[in-house]
C-alpha cells in the first residue's frame, strides 16, 4: 500500500489498494460513498472477482511449468490473499470455492455447482453460525453468485448457444444475473436500489483486471524507486484507475443513480420463486451442463 501511494497520485491510490488489497477505509468518502450508491463496492472491497482474477493468472501463468506448481502457486495466492484481507464472510465463501475448484481441476473432475454452494454455504456456516441467519453480507455473497454461475450460463445458453461469450458480453450477462438475485434482498433490507448500477459494472469490469496488474507493478516500483522514477511506472495505472473514478463520479451525479424500492417478505419469496422458476424452465429448454462450468477457469 505503501508502495501504491509513492508511486500513483490519491484517489486513484486509494481505489487501487482497494482493488488489490481489499483496503477501503483509506478511500475518500464521496468515492466510497458513490461506489456504494452504483453497486459498486464489491469490486473495492475484497471480493470472489479479485481472487478470480488473480487465480486464473497464476494458474495460466503457472501451468506452463507444471500442473502441480500451478496448484500450489495458486493455493499459496488464495491463503497470502486471505491473510491480507482477512476471513470475511465473502472471502470466506469466494476461497473455499477456489480452493475445491483449483482441487477438482488438478484431477480433472467435475463439479456441480449445487455442489459448490452448498458444501461452501455449510463450510462457512460451521466456522460462523451467524452467518445464517445475522449477515446480509454473506446472504448478498452467496445470492450473487447463485447468479453468476448458474442463472448466467443459462441466459447465455439460451440466447447464444455453445458460442464462447466476449469479454463485454460476460460482465453483461453475469452482472445482470448476479444483481437480479441480490435485489429482492437489497429492496427488503436497504429499500433502495441503482437503476445504474449495471450500467456502471459493465463500463467499470473490463478494466479491472489492467487496474490490479499495472496498480501491482507502480506498487512494487513505489518500493523500490524514489517516487519521482515510480510514479513512471504508476502512471499507466492511475490512467486506468482515472476513468474509473470519472465514470463512477458521472453515473453518482445523475437523477437515476438511486431509487427507493420497498419488498415485504411475501414479495421477495415470490420474486425467488419466480427466479427458480425461470432457471428450471431455461435449464429444460437448454439441456445446459452445469459441470462444465469451473469458475477458475
Amino acid at each position: 500500500a505503501v508502495g501504491i501511494r509513492n508511486s500513483i497520485r490519491e484517489p486513484e491510490a486509494s481505489l487501487g489498494a482497494g482493488f488489490l488489497l481489499g483496503q477501503k477505509t483509506t478511500l475518500p468518502e464521496k468515492l466510497g460513498n458513490d461506489l456504494r450508491l452504483l453497486g459498486l463496492t464489491h469490486v473495492v472491497v475484497a471480493s470472489g472477482y479479485n481472487l478470480t482474477i488473480l487465480i486464473r493468472f497464476a494458474r495460466r501463468f503457472l501451468e506452463k511449468v507444471s500442473r502441480f506448481t500451478a496448484l500450489a502457486g495458486s493455493f499459496l495466492l488464495v491463503f497470502g490473499f486471505l491473510q491480507i484481507t482477512g476471513a470475511t464472510p465473502s472471502m470466506s465463501r469466494a476461497s473455499l470455492i477456489a480452493g475445491i475448484s483449483l482441487i477438482a481441476w488438478y484431477f480433472g473432475r467435475k463439479l456441480h455447482p449445487l455442489v459448490l454452494l452448498s458444501f461452501s454455504a455449510a463450510a462457512t456456516i460451521v466456522i460462523n453460525p451467524s452467518y445464517a441467519w445475522g449477515d446480509i453480507g454473506w446472504l448478498l455473497s452467496f445470492a450473487s453468485f447463485i447468479g453468476v454461475i448458474m442463472l448466467a450460463p443459462l441466459l447465455n445458453s439460451y440466447f447464444w448457444g455453445d458460442k464462447k461469450p466476449g469479454n463485454i458480453r460476460q460482465v453483461f450477462v453475469e452482472t445482470s444475473s448476479a444483481q437480479l438475485l441480490t435485489l429482492p434482498i437489497i429492496a427488503y433490507v436497504f429499500g433502495q436500489y441503482s437503476p445504474l448500477a449495471l450500467v456502471a459494472n459493465v463500463l467499470v469490469l473490463s478494466f479491472i483486471p489492467f487496474a490490479m496488474a499495472l496498480t501491482a507493478i507502480g506498487g512494487i516500483a513505489g518500493l523500490v524507486f524514489p517516487t519521482s522514477i515510480a510514479g513512471i511506472f504508476g502512471f499507466p495505472a492511475e490512467l486506468v484507475l482515472r476513468y474509473i473514478t470519472s465514470v463512477v463520479n458521472f453515473l453518482a451525479q445523475l437523477p437515476l443513480a438511486t431509487s427507493e424500492i420497498v419488498f415485504s417478505m411475501t414479495t421477495v419469496v415470490v420474486c425467488y420463486v419466480a427466479i427458480v422458476t425461470m432457471m428450471i424452465y431455461l435449464w429444460r429448454r437448454t439441456g445446459y451442463a452445469f459441470r462444465n462450468y469451473n469458475v477458475i477457469e
